[in-house]
């Protein structure tokens, strides 16, 4: 009986149940596995910062989580199905840990029964078992193959990475393709903000390092460790020990002890912003200005970035307790309620930067002149009076040199990897961006102006239809096939009638 092979995310039938290995986590992803379900985690390339979100997440992360059990994502079917491949985007990279260091496929033919790996399990493109943080980037996919299976359930299954000992994911789909036409150039290659699309993340980052290196003030952005390149995260490392010293502040012993989602609902965390109850208020701010939390005594300064009328990103400091507005008896009802020895609490206040309101007031006008500089770099140079987006050109550039080289080797054997190399790209990732930028897949390009050179041969020279098939370097009957799909004609039938006019 033939496979009915169908571009559907099985996850999206009615009746699929997703269980995880940390069913109650404590980071800062969403509550629900459920998240995973979902088809925006993997198309987020050229979204402003704020797409790139925990909410969007399930992090299996635990406070204290030191132990060697393995991470699993069960997905269980109504009914026995049959697939032979997931799509797993990974989450949110953290310093502490969101990936994996080793990982399986394994299936369970019925409902109670053992679980068995698949067979053939392959991973495209290569995943970085290593456990460290550095390379990793947010909602990255990746595609796991395996023998074509009927199962009631299947799970992935392997060691988290990182101190914390958790993993972070985006999405989950599960798939049952005919692998030998499908494009390895569908996987998407990893999204990046716009933000660091239009202004290199390590300029940003320099930015924000001189800053602290005049003030001792640190300015975050968020996500910018996961695009720098290897000596700026190095130096974020050491801006981060510097900083931080040998306890913590406030901010970080609250949000450990209480758990990272509860300490985002009340104003601790390092991802609130958009979490605050005057949401729909502050994203209509463009200007700098002085964000305030935990019963007005934490404050944090912030100046969105700004580019053609779009928030792409925002410029933050650590938090800071208010000076003139620390209340010891509530933080004291606090330090009890959460089980925090309050001289703990107590030095972790005093490891707390303390400034005035006005001071915070005056540090959101300076980084706003920052955030100012960024959008100048952003906007670049300007043609006829409107802004020249740097990002559109660059693509817009690209399809232009992969178009010649294209045409001047239409002669030559080249194949669309020799085209991603000469434009400097990745295959996958130039097949996509080719494909958005002119509505054809580079392939069918590439084909679709050999036939059109078939053409001129076959119109304006006495070449037998063999003699043009190897100019082309083509087999003949692959090629003639294609000039009858694409023109109606057979070559013959084309050499025929265009020299008899």
């Amino acid at each position: 009986m033939a496979i009915a092979y169908r571009e559907e995310n099985l996850l999206h039938r009615q009746g699929v149940q997703i269980t995880v290995s940390q069913p109650q986590p404590t980071g800062s992803g969403a509550f629900s596995p459920l998240v995973l379900i979902n088809e925006t985690a993997h198309r987020l390339d050229g979204k402003p910062l704020s797409a790139f979100h925990p909410s969007k997440t399930f992090d299996t992360y635990i406070e204290g989580n030191f132990s060697d059990r393995p991470d699993w994502y069960a997905i269980e079917f109504p009914e026995p199905t049959t697939f032979n491949c997931i799509e797993m985007t990974m989450g949110i990279p953290y310093i502490d840990g969101g990936w994996w260091t080793s990982l399986n496929v394994e299936v369970c033919a019925v409902r109670g029964g053992d679980w068995q790996p698949v067979e053939a399990l392959q991973l495209m493109p290569t995943y970085n078992f290593m456990d460290i943080f550095h390379g990793r980037r947010p909602f990255e996919t990746f595609l796991l193959t395996f023998h074509t299976v009927t199962a009631q359930a299947v799970r992935l299954i392997g060691q988290p990475g990182g101190s914390a000992r958790f993993t972070s994911l985006g999405r989950l789909a599960v798939y049952l393709r005919n692998l030998s036409r499908w494009n390895i150039a569908q996987i998407p290659p990893p999204p990046i903000p716009l933000l660091f699309q239009l202004i290199s993340p390590n300029a940003i980052w320099d930015m924000s390092f001189h800053f602290m290196r005049v003030v001792d003030f640190p300015l975050k952005v968020q996500l910018i460790e996961c695009y720098t390149d290897a000596e700026h995260f190095e130096r974020y490392k050491h801006m981060v020990r510097r900083f931080h010293g040998d306890g913590e502040m406030l901010r970080l012993l609250v949000g450990r002890t209480m758990g990272w989602n509860n300490a985002n609902l009340q104003g601790f965390g390092e991802w609130n912003l958009l979490d605050v109850p005057d949401q729909e208020r502050y994203a209509t701010l463009r200007e700098p200005y002085v964000y305030l939390s935990w019963h007005n005594t934490l404050a944090r300064a912030i100046a969105p970035i700004i580019v053609d009328g779009q928030n792409l990103g925002e410029v933050v400091t650590t938090p800071v307790l208010l000076k003139g507005r620390l209340d010891r008896k509530r933080h004291k009802r606090y330090a009890q309620e959460y089980g925090i020895p309050w001289p703990e609490y107590e030095a972790a206040m005093k490891r707390t930067p303390q400034m005035t309101l006005e001071q915070m007031e005056g540090m959101a006008g300076l980084i706003g002149i920052i955030t100012s500089t960024m959008t100048n770099l952003a906007r670049g140079p300007k043609q006829a009076g409107s802004a020249i987006n740097p990002h559109i050109a660059r693509r817009k550039e690209i399809v232009r040199m992969a178009s010649e080289f294209m045409e001047r080797h239409l002669e030559s054997p080249i194949s669309i990897a020799d085209v991603a190399q000469h434009v400097a790209l990745s295959p996958p990732y130039f097949s996509i961006l080719f494909t958005e930028e002119t509505g054809h897949n580079p392939s069918d390009m590439l084909i679709n102006l050999r036939v059109e050179r078939a053409k001129e041969y076959l119109a304006n020279t006495t070449m037998s239809v063999q003699e043009v098939c190897r100019s082309l370097g083509y087999d003949a009957s692959y090629l003639m096939r294609l000039f009858k799909q694409r023109t109606g004609y057979t070559m013959g039938q084309y050499a025929r009638q265009m020299r008899e006019r």
